[in-house]
């Protein structure tokens, strides 16, 4: 068996990554008496990323079955 996690880099190939980032906030500040100042921060934040990828034709086919076989004997898709 092998040792995980294994090196895909000539297997998987990734095309093209967009990531992107919006944030509003709104900070009120009151002075309620002279001394005494009420201050709040109200935000919203929002974050997306997008990416392309594909298996290589050059991929060594005996690698990439013994990938995927040794993923799904251990029931973890996600650790490819």
């Amino acid at each position: 068996m092998r040792n995980w996690p294994l090196n895909l880099d000539e297997i998987v190939r990734f095309n093209k990554a967009v990531a992107s980032a919006s944030a509003i906030n709104f900070r009120p500040d009151i002075w309620v008496l002279p001394f005494l100042n009420v201050y709040e921060i109200f935000s919203r934040a929002s974050t997306s990323t997008g990416f392309g990828f594909g298996i290589g034709y050059e991929a060594p086919w005996r690698q990439v079955d013994a990938v995927l076989k040794a993923a799904i004997e251990r029931n973890c898709l996600i650790c490819i």
